[in-house]
């Protein structure tokens, strides 16, 4: 995305100054405003009546000057043709998500329709992006340069309705991962705790090595530009950092039996009875699991999220964001993510709340012994011998009484 006036400083180079600027300095926020607000005073396009002109109340709030130099790195300084701005790319694909819009195709037809949308993400109406431009993008941000759009492999094995429903009777039968979390637990705690300082995090040199790769660059970008933000404005408090942490399963929109690719026919047949010839998917890395909340089966990924609340403020604004496998349970989740938290990103969390999900003994002993963090975790009533015993508090309309205080009055 190329903010105007840098789009027209780009038409006034020569051929040979443009082969030895393969990427475009920065275009500041101040000047993508400014010139935005021009555009409009001249031409309008920026009308307080459109039905997404909130996006434009919180892109112009949004400063991703930071992101500029993470953005950069990923682009040739000799090779190839002269890149589009990658903040603009980044901000016109914040736009889009905000927009609701979900499809790249749809999202370039509607910036050539409607000046808005281009003026919003920091093109000029004339000169904006094509489709392809986008899914490189991606590519570059997800660090997967040249990513086919599908991948091929064998189906996996159908299962009906009635095949569910018995899955669904057993889906605690958990003994192939029994102890899971008091495993992890222990593996954790045999090894050195690397103490990363959370300033270096947000200035994007912590230590992102470990998270898939598709994840690194997003969390830079993250920490560099919006966690860091909020940590200046008070919202964040770093001496009093209380986390609530939860997941959720995100349907993606691809088949999952995939498209056939072969010749043989399966007309009429049972599901078990149908081939398994290699098939297409375009979200070969989506599986089935289990939703608890919706209580449904869900075929795509799972999300986890730890949102960061404070005691002076009514906000809460997400700190660490994480994907996995769909049938991955919440306490494994959990526990994969307060590491990444506490020891690789270096989060000072006095508090962690969670769910009933979320009881292991696992999770008790790092919180304790390793990352010297309080847990509020309700206790499960299908784990053995947790309600042996009277508990410190007892509910009342979902308010907690404490027997000291009663006895007291």
């Amino acid at each position: 995305m190329i903010g105007i006036v840098l789009s027209i400083s780009h038409a006034c180079l020569t051929q040979a100054e443009r082969g030895l600027l393969m990427i475009l300095p920065l275009f500041p926020h101040k000047r993508y405003v400014r010139t935005a607000l021009a555009y409009s005073r001249r031409h309008g396009g920026l009308r307080n009546d459109h039905r997404h002109y909130h996006v434009w109340n919180k892109l112009k709030e949004t400063n991703l000057n930071h992101a500029y130099p993470l953005l950069a790195s990923c682009y040739s300084e000799t090779m190839g043709c002269v890149a589009r701005d990658p903040v603009s790319m980044l901000r016109s694909c914040l736009a889009m998500m905000l927009c609701g819009v979900t499809s790249f195709t749809v999202w370039v037809a509607m910036m050539g329709d409607d000046r808005f949308y281009a003026l919003i993400s920091g093109f000029h109406p004339d000169d904006i992006p094509g489709v392809g431009t986008f899914y490189d993008f991606q590519d570059r941000l997800l660090q997967r340069p040249r990513q086919p759009r599908t991948a091929t492999r064998r189906p996996y094995q159908s299962r009906d309705q009635r095949d569910k429903a018995k899955q669904h009777k057993h889906k605690n039968d958990l003994r192939p991962h029994k102890d899971i979390v008091n495993r992890l637990a222990d593996r954790i705690q045999a090894r050195s705790f690397p103490n990363v300082p959370f300033a270096a995090t947000l200035e994007g040199y912590g230590n992102f090595s470990s998270l898939p790769i598709h994840e690194r660059l997003l969390h830079t970008i993250f920490f560099a530009t919006f966690v860091a933000r909020s940590v200046d404005l008070g919202l964040i408090d770093l001496d009093n950092l209380h986390v609530a942490g939860d997941g959720t399963k995100l349907a993606t929109w691809a088949n999952p039996r995939g498209k056939k690719l072969c010749s043989c026919d399966n007309k009429g047949k049972k599901a078990q009875d149908r081939c398994r010839c290699v098939r297409a998917y375009n979200d070969s890395d989506a599986l089935w699991g289990w939703d608890s909340y919706r209580e449904c089966w869900v075929y795509g990924h799972g999300l986890y999220e730890l949102t960061a609340y404070s005691l002076k403020h009514s906000c809460q604004l997400p700190l660490v964001v994480s994907l996995a496998d769909c049938n991955r349970h919440d306490s494994v989740h959990c526990l994969a993510l307060l590491y990444h938290a506490c020891e690789l990103f270096g989060l000072p969390i006095k508090t962690a709340t969670l769910d009933a999900a979320h009881d292991a003994m696992g999770l008790f002993r790092l919180a304790v012994q390793r990352w010297h963090m309080a847990l509020v975790i309700p206790l499960n009533e299908r784990n053995k011998d947790n309600l042996r015993y009277t508990g410190p508090l007892r509910l009342e309309k979902g308010i907690p009484i404490c027997p000291v205080l009663t006895n007291s009055l």
